[in-house]
């Protein structure tokens, strides 16, 4: 009796530590890459900067090639707005606070004495690099690189601050949640409504061009223009294909960009028409657009990462190497060990544990993937969100919707 009391107990000595430590390996892989891009921000030696949902801060510094993940110091990895002071210090803002790094994202401190304990949506500097930012709770502004802070609501009405902008002379704009837009030529000490006959859309965004022309969008709105600082409107929706604006950017040749629900449009001619260029732009959402000094275009997507444009918006790629955001929906395994990741960006595939993974997407006209399967002969099969089934008997190579 005394021997099988002394084998059970040898048993769970030997066994226990084992099971304690399998719980800490875990590491994540490199890849799929793409994921949730909210905001994008270019400093003046053209190091580009990605702010995504959930993955912190990306930064690149050959163009968008490859991204290198910057958190060092940022205590929430939800990150909603991006901007860049004159000094090139740069600023973000999360849902819980601004950070501010002047090492080009190296590192990260937490720059909140003054403001509220809440999301802050749009950070803009002007010309002094006083930094303004928007929140739940209205406006405020730092002169001091953002050290503290102060509110400037007088005149504002306190909802949601949507967007901020300011123009070469210094005034200053805001978009609320009512879709009303107030200006400021103060330095944000006073503000007045400016946009009253525009009272309809929703959620108010705006932005200015070269010429100083106020631009205003809303979800399911379409866009207006305002040459007099917003006492009066123009809709400028000819040729767009789409009222859901979601991003706007402008050039150095005063060209004008805008991403709506399935692709981007330009104009030339502030807004007048507006030209579809989606030209291997495959993507949902196109939130956040940035440009650099040679005028490359930068498209920030909601599930599928970054798109780069070196042609005006002609054609684009995608870019998205070393951005580890991606939401990954399923996974399955072949007898191979050949491992398939279901995401919002498509299928992909390693066959090396993880260390790299490939966009497996030929012929698949649905890239949300929501499951996969793998069947005893390794034939692959994809669930997707609206376009049914697709099968693929050769590792991913190509793939037969099968919807019968």
């Amino acid at each position: 009796m005394k021997s099988r009391y002394l084998l059970l107990f040898s048993f769970f000595v030997v066994f226990v530590p084992l099971i304690i430590n399998a719980q800490d390996f875990w590491q994540q892989t490199d890849g799929p890459y793409g994921g949730y891009v909210s905001c994008l921000a270019v400093n003046s030696s053209d190091l580009i900067f990605a702010g995504t949902s959930g993955g912190g801060i990306f930064r690149s510094d050959d163009n968008g090639e490859s991204w290198t993940q910057i958190n060092s110091g940022l205590t929430d990895l939800f990150v909603f707005s991006l901007t860049v002071s004159s000094n090139d210090q740069l600023f973000t803002g999360t849902g819980n606070g601004a950070f501010r790094s002047d090492d080009n994202g190296e590192s990260w401190t937490s720059i909140n004495d003054g403001l509220p304990a809440s999301q802050i949506s749009p950070l803009v500097v002007n010309t002094n690099n006083h930094i303004f930012a928007g929140t739940s709770e209205g406006i405020f502004r730092s002169t001091d690189h953002g050290d503290s802070w102060i509110e400037i609501n007088s005149g504002l009405p306190n909802n949601n601050i949507n967007s901020i902008a300011v123009s070469s002379m210094g005034y200053l704009f805001v978009g609320t949640s009512l879709g009303r837009v107030f200006i400021s030529v103060n330095n944000g000490d006073l503000w007045t409504e400016t946009n009253s006959s525009l009272s309809f859309i929703v959620e108010a965004s705006i932005a200015t061009n070269l010429n100083d022309y106020l631009f205003e969008w809303g979800s399911f709105e379409g866009i207006f223009r305002s040459t007099d600082n917003g006492n009066t409107w123009t809709e400028i929706t000819n040729g767009l294909a789409s009222a859901s604006v979601y991003s706007f950017a402008v050039n150095s040749n005063n060209h004008l960009f805008v991403g709506t629900t399935n692709s981007i449009f330009r104009s030339t001619n502030d807004g007048d028409s507006w030209t579809e260029i989606n030209v291997g732009f495959n993507a949902y959402e196109p939130i956040a657009l940035a440009v650099t000094s040679n005028d490359d275009l930068f498209a920030g997507t909601i599930y599928n990462g970054v798109y780069r444009s070196t042609n005006n918006g002609n054609s684009w790629t995608v870019v998205n190497t070393g951005i580890i955001n991606n939401n990954i929906k399923a996974l399955a395994v072949n007898t191979y060990d050949v491992i398939f990741a279901g995401t919002n960006d498509g299928v992909f595939q390693t066959d090396n544990d993880g260390d790299s993974w490939t966009c497996v997407n030929n012929d698949i006209t649905n890239s949300y993937i929501r499951t996969l399967t793998v069947n005893s002969t390794n034939t692959v099969f994809a669930g997707t969100q609206g376009g049914g089934i697709f099968r693929s008997s050769n590792n991913g190579e190509n793939w037969v919707q099968i919807n019968n």
